[in-house]
């Protein structure tokens, strides 16, 4: 999920820098998708690479919606390959649970918000989507 502060300095919030320094004590390598104006508009937030799951996760709060561009983006990554893309919505329950969506908003996984947690259901969901 990002922010801009009012001198449209870039910020992010406590919660992806959080679980992306925890995604990146996993092993994984996190790179930030900054839109400028020589890069498609809508690409999800973060490209996430590890040994076990390659792809996209857009964060969003738990209130936050995807705009229409970012899910056609998603959609077309998802087309290319399945299980690529992936919206992780941060305190998404009153427990504090956090949920893997896909870009239509369908529920595939709550999970406790750790980057341990998160990878397992990156992994788990895209499993399981490309089984069908």
């Amino acid at each position: 999920m990002t922010k801009f502060k009012r001198d449209g300095a870039l910020r992010e919030s406590p919660e992806t820098v959080r679980i992306c320094r925890e995604l990146t004590a996993r092993g994984c390598k996190v790179i930030a998708v900054v839109g400028s104006m020589r890069q498609e508009e809508g690409l999800p937030d973060r490209i996430v690479w590890h040994r076990r799951w390659q792809g996209f996760v857009e964060f969003k709060a738990h209130d936050g919606k995807l705009s229409a561009i970012q899910r056609a983006q998603m959609t077309q990554l998802n087309a290319r390959r399945p299980g690529s893309a992936w919206v992780c919505r941060m305190g998404a329950t009153n427990e504090g649970r956090w949920q893997l969506e896909d870009e239509d908003g369908r529920l595939l996984a709550t999970f406790p918000g750790t980057g341990e947690a998160l990878l397992e259901a990156l992994v788990g969901c895209t499993e399981e989507l490309r089984k069908t």
